[in-house]
């Protein structure tokens, strides 16, 4: 029997729906829907049948409780719901630059409550927003990196399930007075107001008063920013169990002095600044430490991220001779800073906005020995003339953008094309030398309105 027109219309509402159901499921992750609860609307992504809570479009109520959805309904059909899984921002996972800015749902003076069935609070979640407090669910597996950085959460409990916990993810929480760990958690434990991972003994957070810091014996390593809490640190002492210190552990610090058990075989002091136990690697410079100049040791060979960012007191950093390594934002500089820096040696890498807004010599001159250079090296730093030596092969996009001062540029024969935006908006360049060697200049003087380049 041959099915009538309406059997056929029916089979195929049918299979509309399902395909329907399924285009929803299988959409990119950046494909967002609303759905609307208790007067609050939110907006979710959807992946792998599961859905993910990536914003909060509007509040209609006052409430001060505002509790997050257990489901969310397909936006097709009304009959079918998908549980939600996950609290995140935006991007599904941060990038250097998320970390600068992004994050939170702006959220003011509430309480924030995840209902059971949330496995993760994703990278950046509530950051920066002002919730009073947050009741996080047995269910809980992850809280990444960022989740609560800069909130405004005065107690927080940890569930059992959560087994882990991202960098920075109760950074800056200045409020945050009291951490309580659930006492079936086996991956984690509280050590003097420190969250420390159980199998790496790894420092995560560290909760306390600030003043005098004393990281307690058994701890090997200190997670990036484990000691940003917002308190004023004024000395750390470290101790002989420690074996890794993470780049950029703690920012924009009070701390001037600090102080290593005689016993630590992995590092060593010099004049009061932390080296690796071979004076090979420069791992950390105190924020407050006194002194208006200071030069690497000899034998110094590297310097680690951000060492000689947000310092206090440093007017003039000189890099000896022997330096080869400056990692990404090594001496990266707040807005108005007057940190004037000398490359003395053979600088062989250059990382990720290393220098941004230093003072540089008046005159620049880079090594031929320059093999390998990050984004934005010399972002908004301060000098007249720069001299890429003969060896230099290549620079970084935006390498030298915004240069104040930059009147003169001179290129080596070995380099053979310049990347997008190298001199971006330096405004005062008038002058470019060995741009006969140059096969592809591209934009890489844009908005560089003083420069009259000769026809190619």
């Amino acid at each position: 029997m041959k099915p009538n027109r309406h059997t056929l219309s029916f089979l195929i509402c049918i299979f509309l729906l399902f395909s329907l159901s399924f285009t929803v499921d299988a959409e990119p992750i950046h494909r967002t829907f609303r759905y609307s609860d208790g007067g609050v609307t939110f907006k979710y992504t959807l992946k792998n049948g599961k859905a993910a809570i990536m914003d909060i479009e509007a509040i209609k109520n006052k409430s001060k409780v505002i509790t997050f959805p257990e489901r969310v309904l397909n936006p097709y059909s009304s009959n079918i719901g998908y549980p939600v899984t996950e609290v995140r921002y935006w991007a599904e996972e941060f990038t250097d630059f998320d970390t600068e800015s992004g994050g939170g749902f702006y959220l003011d003076k509430v309480k924030v409550v995840l209902p059971e069935g949330y496995l993760t609070v994703g990278d950046g979640a509530f950051r920066g927003d002002k919730i009073t407090d947050i009741q996080l669910p047995d269910s809980l597996e992850a809280i990444n990196k960022f989740a609560f950085e800069g909130s405004a959460i005065t107690e927080l409990n940890i569930p059992a399930n959560v087994s882990q916990i991202g960098d920075a993810a109760f950074a800056n929480c200045k409020k945050l007075k009291k951490v309580t760990l659930s006492p079936d958690n086996g991956h984690y434990l509280l050590m003097d107001h420190f969250l420390v991972e159980r199998d790496s003994m790894k420092a995560l957070a560290y909760f306390g008063p600030g003043g005098k810091v004393q990281v307690p014996e058994g701890i090997q390593e200190i997670a990036p920013y484990a000691l940003d809490n917002g308190k004023k640190i004024t000395r750390l002492s470290l101790p002989a169990s420690l074996e890794q210190l993470s780049p950029g552990f703690v920012h924009n610090s009070h701390i001037d002095t600090v102080l290593l058990a005689e016993d630590n075989r992995h590092f060593t002091l010099e004049d009061g600044v932390l080296l690796s136990a071979d004076r090979g690697t420069l791992v950390f410079y105190p924020h407050a430490r006194r002194g208006k100049s200071y030069a690497t040791p000899d034998g110094v060979h590297t310097v680690v991220s951000r060492v000689f960012t947000g310092l206090r007191n440093l007017k003039e950093l000189t890099l000896s001779p022997q330096v080869r390594v400056v990692d990404d934002r090594a001496c990266e500089q707040p807005e108005g800073s007057s940190l004037r820096v000398s490359i003395q040696g053979q600088i062989e890498s250059v990382g990720m906005f290393a220098f941004s807004r230093c003072t540089m010599d008046k005159v620049l001159t880079l090594p031929g020995s320059l093999r390998s250079m990050g984004y934005g090296a010399f972002y908004e730093t301060k000098f007249q003339e720069l001299i890429l030596s003969e060896g230099i092969e290549e620079i970084a996009p935006y390498a030298f953008a915004w240069v104040k001062g930059l009147k003169k540029v001179s290129l080596p024969s070995t380099m053979k094309a310049l990347p997008s935006r190298a001199f971006f908006a330096c405004a005062s360049l008038e002058e470019v030398q060995g741009l006969e060697h140059i096969q592809d200049l591209g934009n890489a003087f844009k908005s560089c309105d003083k420069l009259k380049l000769p026809p190619r």
